[in-house]
């Protein structure tokens, strides 16, 4: 039960990383929520903790997001892959975090793909959004929205983790998660793990 909690914490707090909203004056989009700093830091303990009672992890063959045929990984250097990536489907959001500090993010769209980078420089989180009907992305390579929890067993075989609403999987210093809804592949995240 520990387990589950965490999980779901780290879920949460992964799309609440990937969408930290600025104090003030900033622009917000309707699918953005509004968190804190502090929220994030407890998150990113809480996924530190899920993942050190991991006991499997993603091969390295399939540890990526593919995009427009350009495979993407957390801690890649952003200005290597973006002119890749094609034409972005609405402009970058810059996301400065409460209180101060340079922990900016930049959020940038695609068809199908948002990716999160840490001040321009690296990226941090890959994310294909679950009300996105594209299938533009593929986890591995190989796995789609639509796609079934059997079909990402025999791509990746047996998840870290999981329970009837995600798949876990631990690739080096990355988490791969599978968001499922009866069984069924309705998104998919690839970010790096708080360290």
């Amino acid at each position: 039960m520990r387990l589950k909690k965490l999980i779901l914490t780290t879920v949460t707090g992964a799309c609440l990383m990937g969408a930290l909203t600025a104090c003030g004056d900033s622009k917000k989009d309707d699918t953005t929520a509004a968190t804190t700093q502090a929220a994030a830091e407890t998150t990113a303990e809480a996924a530190t903790e899920a993942a050190t009672e991991a006991t499997s992890t993603v091969a390295s063959d399939t540890g990526f997001i593919s995009y427009n045929g350009v495979e993407l990984k957390p801690g890649m250097v952003w200005a290597d892959v973006k002119d890749s990536l094609g034409s972005e489907s609405k402009p970058m959001e810059k996301i400065e975090p409460c209180g101060g500090g340079d922990y900016i993010q930049e959020l940038y769209f695609y068809d199908g793909l948002e990716v999160f980078t840490l001040r321009s420089e690296t990226i941090i989180s890959i994310n294909t959004p679950m009300d996105d009907g594209s299938n533009s992305a593929l986890a591995g390579g190989k796995i789609k929205k639509g796609d079934s929890i059997d079909t990402v067993k025999e791509a990746f075989g047996e998840p870290t983790s999981e329970d009837e609403w995600q798949a876990f999987y631990e690739y080096g210093d990355n988490t791969m998660m599978f968001y499922l809804d009866n069984g069924v592949v309705t998104g998919f995240i690839f970010l790096q793990s708080p360290k």
